[in-house]
């Protein structure tokens, strides 16, 4: 274990407890070296490599548990692993997979096989469920679509509301999200809720598919375009006639068209990861969102 000179502090060679020992996961308390007493911190080991410093408050999850607890639950909802998905969607893309990790973050990813349709495109709703080990994440679930069509994801969150939605009623606040703290919340409670998380998020889509079939009955208008213009969205992913002003707006575009060409574009902006994507979808979603007449 390291020992840090300049601070005073080092990190006693054995564990606060053997919970993890089957994940390779292990906290080792962080001591003073002027009273040899416990600190408020712990280190964080994975596979022997240091992982991160944490408040002892810290309650650590492992991914490997996450990940088995949302396969269980997925299985019992319906749900199946998004690599296995039989929609048009799927084929040889390497984002199809079921599991993906960033650092120390993990991601499940799971659709539904019920088929809606929205203005004659083929659309899938599924889930995702989120952890760290680093405390930079908590616990997190939430609702996304795909298109068959474009292979055109929407991943419908924002950092902590993965499942940050507009509709009709919400302008833009979230419809289904679930974040938990590691610190807050017991481990037990996390996994347990699992299945009713699940059961929670799916209960969502055909609101979400009604959203998207009224966002077909709208017609795009300027002031929208002026909005998408003025937002954060990066010009890249705008079309030309929102970012040159010589050039004229189309006609007879509805929200759903412009929605799903703008959600093309960020998808499959190679410039981006999949965080700053959600950001980029919840920016555009605030601005299609305050096109809905609140009384639909």
């Amino acid at each position: 274990m390291a020992n840090n000179k300049a601070t005073g502090l080092y990190t006693h060679p054995d564990p606060i407890s053997e919970e993890w020992a089957a994940y390779d996961l292990y906290e080792f308390p962080i001591i003073s070296k002027s009273d040899d007493l416990k600190t408020d911190f712990k280190a964080i080991f994975k596979d022997g490599k240091p992982v991160t410093i944490t408040k002892t408050r810290y309650k650590l999850l492992p991914n490997e548990l996450v990940v088995q607890a949302a396969n269980l639950a997925a299985n019992k909802t319906g749900l199946i692993p998004f690599d296995s998905h039989k929609g048009d969607w799927v084929g040889g893309n390497k984002t199809d997979k079921h599991i993906f990790h960033t650092g120390h973050k993990v991601h499940a990813i799971y659709a539904h096989p019920t088929e809606y349709t929205v203005n004659g495109d083929k659309m899938y709703i599924g889930a995702a469920i989120h952890n760290s080990i680093d405390s930079t994440m908590g616990f997190t679930g939430g609702v996304f679509s795909f298109r068959a069509a474009c292979k055109n994801v929407v991943l419908s969150a924002g950092w902590r509301d993965w499942a940050y939605w507009y509709s009709n009623r919400d302008h833009g606040r979230t419809i289904e999200s679930l974040y938990k703290r590691h610190t807050t919340h017991s481990i037990g409670e996390i996994i347990d809720n699992l299945e009713g998380v699940m059961i929670q998020i799916m209960e969502r889509a055909d609101e979400i598919v009604k959203s998207y079939n009224l966002l077909a009955k709208i017609e795009a208008n300027a002031e929208l375009y002026d909005r998408l213009g003025k937002s954060a969205l990066p010009r890249r992913v705008l079309p030309e006639h929102i970012t040159d002003e010589a050039t004229p707006h189309p006609h007879g575009l509805s929200l759903w068209d412009v929605y799903n060409d703008l959600t093309a574009e960020i998808w499959h902006d190679k410039k981006t990861n999949t965080y700053t994507k959600i950001g980029q979808f919840s920016t555009l979603h605030k601005v299609i969102g305050a096109e809905i007449p609140a009384n639909r």
